[in-house]
């Protein structure tokens, strides 16, 4: 799998994924647990700065639209907090107008929803390496 990212005793990659639609979260975070990687889901925006405090995640996978703070604004924040944090987004937004914001805002990689779990998982081991 990816475990020849691994440093010292550390089993897993730590993944902060942001996302409000339940059913759509359960899916990717057992597809990434089952992968090798440590999940922490956010369903708020509100509650992702706080969530990466006590986490400091390897890699985050934004939602745009959430509640409280958009993806957009997470980037940036994020961004701003730690300048090589590898950002994916992942949206049903795809017009390439939103693609394009997720780029300017601080993401390293932008997936369309509907999208394969397979395609999600090479693009994070290209950004993690």
């Amino acid at each position: 799998m990816f475990y020849h990212h691994l440093k010292g005793g550390s089993m897993s990659i730590k993944v902060l994924y942001a996302e409000d639609e339940p059913f759509l979260a359960r899916i990717v975070s057992d597809g990434l647990k089952s992968s090798g990687y440590a999940v922490q889901v956010v369903a708020d925006g509100g509650l992702v700065m706080d969530a990466y405090t006590a986490m400091k995640p390897d890699i985050c996978i934004l939602d745009i639209m959430l509640p409280s703070m958009d993806g957009y604004t997470l980037a940036k924040e994020l961004r701003h907090t730690q300048a090589d944090l590898p950002i994916i987004f992942l949206s049903a937004k795809a017009l390439t107008s939103d693609v394009v914001e997720g780029f300017r805002s601080g993401g390293n990689d932008y997936l369309k929803k509907p999208f394969s779990m397979d395609e999600l998982l090479v693009r994070m081991e290209a950004l993690l390496h």
